[in-house]
């Protein structure tokens, strides 16, 4: 594990040495935005346990942007290093902190509310029983993280998208009913880049995980694309287009068994 609390000033240069030489051999397609986070577990040292981990990443990722700017010769080069809101750093930071920016380096945000109940919208106010917070402090604490953004030159704010319910991996999961509401809530925010963390290319996957592949990647585009305009049917609407082409003669009955699904989920 890193100690970035304390020896950060030490592992600043090696890390942009090391981001240099990648960004030096990622060839014609020069990779422009590089992410810094901590692991799932064991992302601190014991004693750094009481600090503002946020707010430490963020003055880490600077250090380290501020070295790779000064490493980097020539000019026009536009680099974004971005703070991975995510687990024990997702809660924007107490301290006051702002983000670096510089000549060819600045520092971004990328989100990642990996803790969110994708099933409930994206403003619910229930309380998630495993992780204790609820879809508005996420929110909440993602519009924080946007007033830095906001305050600094060259930053931007990135979004990695979730589509599992963490919580339980085992029981049906609608993520559709609410889908669309989390991508209005990104274009609101002026999220500029989305990872959308689906699936395909895989025997194992979610229910209706084709359809949700779909849905994200239009909803990617155009956040009010329209879903469907018959709720009681799902017909009229990007859920339809779907499955006219996807299920062919078919279309019909898999609208209706995904209606009845998404009804039976709500009493569940």
């Amino acid at each position: 594990t890193l100690d970035i609390v304390n020896k950060g000033d030490e592992i600043a240069p090696v890390m942009a040495e090391k981001l240099l030489a990648e960004y030096n051999n990622s060839g014609a397609n020069q990779r422009t935005i590089y992410a810094i986070g901590l692991p799932d577990v064991g992302g601190w040292q014991t004693n750094a346990l009481s600090v503002d981990k946020s707010a430490e990443l963020v003055k880490f990722a600077n250090k380290v942007a501020g070295e790779l700017n000064a490493l980097i010769p020539e000019s026009g080069r536009n680099i974004k290093l971005a703070v991975i809101a995510y687990n024990a750093t997702f809660a924007a930071p107490t301290e006051s902190v702002s983000l670096y920016s510089g000549s060819k380096v600045s520092v971004s945000v990328m989100v990642a509310p990996i803790e969110a109940n994708m099933y409930r919208s994206v403003n619910d106010s229930t309380v998630n029983g495993y992780y204790g917070h609820t879809n508005q402090w996420y929110q909440n604490e993602i519009a924080k993280w946007k007033a830095l953004v906001d305050a600094c030159d060259g930053s931007e704010l990135y979004y990695w998208n979730y589509s599992a319910y963490y919580d339980n991996y085992f029981i049906p999961l609608d993520t559709i009913s609410n889908m669309q509401g989390r991508y209005q809530a990104m274009a609101a925010l002026g999220v500029s880049n989305v990872i959308d963390l689906g699936q395909i290319g895989d025997t194992v996957g979610p229910d209706w995980q084709a359809l949700k592949v779909f849905l994200k990647g239009q909803l990617a585009k155009n956040a009010n694309a329209t879903m469907w305009t018959d709720a009681s049917t799902l017909k009229g609407g990007l859920v339809e287009e779907f499955c006219d082409v996807y299920y062919g003669a078919a279309s019909d009955y898999m609208l209706g068994l995904l209606k009845a699904q998404m009804d039976h989920y709500k009493t569940m």
